[in-house]
Order: structure tokens, then C-alpha cells, then sequence
């Protein structure tokens, strides 16, 4: 977090003094060279919580305090000797702003690499919500369970409150609950991982499916966390049921019926015939996978587009 106006002018008038003093020593005190070193620890927080300008300017109100009393003859530079002077006037200065530019860069690159988690996280939110899929994971060692926020849209939980009004177990179905509490034994007494598809309500009372994943993690043979994934695979459950059921009923139909249903490839070789075929030729014909029935002369002998086969029946 960037450092406010107030507490930059606060430690900005907290070095000048410390400054000031260093080199005007009022009290009179014997003063080293180390002594005008004391503002660099606030210039360096200046540095790290303001950025560059702010840093820029902080060095440039510390050296112009320094060039000031050394040209009046005061402060630990002023030796008698002119090329010592020199010289400790400019170390100090190159000091301080090469102390100040690199604060500034290490700030710079870890506010890179902020940027770059925080992108990396909003993708992995972004690609999570889209799939509907969530994370989850318990630590034993704490008793504590973290989520991410796919998986509390999935349970319908107010994320500013993601306390359960219930056990977990509880939101799931009674037989599903009971399959789910066999896989946690097993996972937590033998480490075996699980992979699931139950259902539940969620908080708001809307059922869903769910695809719940857990992998446990162990060290030193003790069971230290759980985690695993939750994904809402309602759609793809229920259009699997209707798909089951509608191949149910048409079998039962092409079972019934009187008439022989057969099915093949583009290349006539037989993928399913009805059981009337018994009923028809008899209970002592065998039909064979691979028998293929009498190819028509407008059927070609390699698979074409099924328009141009169309064309030659209407013909």
C-alpha cells in the first residue's frame, strides 16, 4: 500500500531534522562522519512505501541540506582539508541516491510481481466460473477449511458469510451422504483418493450434482491436508439421464416391435438387429456381427456424403 500524503510529510520532516541536526550539531557534541547517516533508514521507507518520486525528492532535500551546511563550513565534512571534503560530500550524495534508486527498484519489481498473481488469479476465477469448477482444502493441523469463491457460488453461500448453517455432510442426499462418508474413512485412515458425483441442495435449497475430487496429503505418515476440487455438473448429469432414458425406451421399442430393426455402418457391416429376428426366421438363425445384407447397386462400395446417397434413392 502506497504511503499517504500526511505520512510522507511526516517522515519528510523527520529526516530534515535528523539532517539538520547531524550537521549543524547544536548540541556541540563531537561528531562523526557515520552520525549524517542517521535519516538513510527514512529515506529507504520513503523509498520502498512512496516510489520514485517521493524518493527522488527526499534525496534531493537531503543532499541539498548537506551541500548547505558544508559550504558554510559545518557539519563532520569540514576537516581543513578541501579534498577530503570533497570527497566525503560526494560519497555521501552518491550514497544516498543510489540507496534510494535501488529501494525504488525492488518496490518496482515487487509490485510486477503483484500484478502478475493478481492476473494470474483472475484467470484461474475467470476459467474456474466458466467451467464451474471450485477448489477446496482442509487443513488437519488447523481444523480449518478454505474455498475458493466458484465453490461458494456452487454451494450458494453468502460469500461476506461462508459459515455453513449445517454440517456439510447434511447438504448432500441421504444416499449419496452415506457413499461420501465412506470415501472420507477411507481417505483419511488409508489416504486414498476420491472422485465422486453426488447430489445436494445448496444453501438456498436448489438441487444440484456435483463432481467432488479429493486428494490427501501426507508427511512423515501422518495425514497433514485434504484437498481436492467441486464442479457443477448438473446439465451434463441431467442430459445424460434423458439421454439413458430415451435409449431405454427405444429399446424396449425396437424389442417389442414386430418388425426386424436393423442398424449398420456406411460401410453395411451390422451394428444391431432386433430380437424379432428370432421371432421371424426362426430360433435356430444365428446372426453374425459381421453379416452384411444384399448392397443395393446405388449404394457405392466406399462411404460417400449421405446427399449424393440421397439423391440416387430419390432417383
Amino acid at each position: 500500500q502506497d504511503c499517504s500524503a500526511t505520512e510522507f510529510f511526516g517522515i519528510a520532516a523527520c529526516f530534515v531534522l535528523l539532517t539538520c541536526f547531524a550537521f549543524a550539531n547544536p548540541l556541540g557534541f563531537t561528531v562523526t562522519p557515520t552520525v549524517v547517516y542517521l535519516p538513510f533508514p527514512l529515506l529507504l521507507w520513503v523509498s520502498l512505501r512512496g516510489g520514485a518520486f517521493p524518493s527522488a525528492l527526499s534525496t534531493l532535500i537531503v543532499t541539498a541540506i548537506a551541500l548547505l551546511f558544508t559550504v558554510n563550513g559545518r557539519g563532520p565534512f569540514v576537516t581543513g582539508d578541501l579534498y577530503y571534503t570533497v570527497f566525503s560530500l560526494t560519497v555521501f550524495t552518491v550514497y544516498a541516491t543510489t540507496a534510494g534508486f535501488v529501494f525504488v527498484s525492488l518496490r518496482r519489481e515487487r509490485e510486477m510481481t503483484l500484478e502478475t498473481v493478481r492476473r494470474s488469479e483472475a484467470f484461474l476465477q475467470e476459467t474456474g466460473r466458466m467451467a464451474k469448477v471450485g477448489g477446496w482444502e482442509f487443513d488437519v493441523r488447523s481444523n480449518q477449511t478454505n474455498w475458493t469463491e466458484e465453490t461458494i457460488r456452487i454451494l450458494e453461500l453468502d460469500p461476506a458469510h461462508t459459515k455453513f448453517s449445517r454440517s456439510m455432510l447434511d447438504y448432500y442426499d441421504p444416499p449419496d451422504r452415506v457413499r461420501l462418508e465412506h470415501a472420507l474413512d477411507r481417505a483419511k485412515n488409508l489416504g486414498e483418493p476420491y472422485d465422486l458425483t453426488l447430489g445436494m441442495t445448496t444453501e438456498r435449497g436448489n438441487h444440484r450434482w456435483v463432481r467432488v475430487m479429493c486428494n490427501p496429503q501426507w508427511e512423515n505418515g501422518h495425514l497433514v491436508k485434504m484437498s481436492g476440487t467441486m464442479q457443477d455438473v448438473t446439465e451434463q448429469y441431467e442430459a445424460a439421464r434423458a439421454i439413458r432414458a430415451g435409449e431405454t425406451k427405444y429399446r424396449i421399442l425396437a424389442e417389442n416391435v414386430r418388425d426386424i430393426i436393423w442398424t449398420s455402418d456406411l460401410d453395411m457391416k451390422m451394428t444391431y438387429i432386433s430380437p424379432s429376428v428370432l421371432r421371424i426366421w426362426g430360433p435356430q438363425v444365428r446372426v453374425k456381427r459381421s453379416w452384411r445384407p444384399h448392397r443395393p447397386s446405388w449404394i457405392p462400395r466406399r462411404p460417400v456424403s449421405m446427399t449424393r446417397m440421397s439423391m440416387k434413392c430419390w432417383n
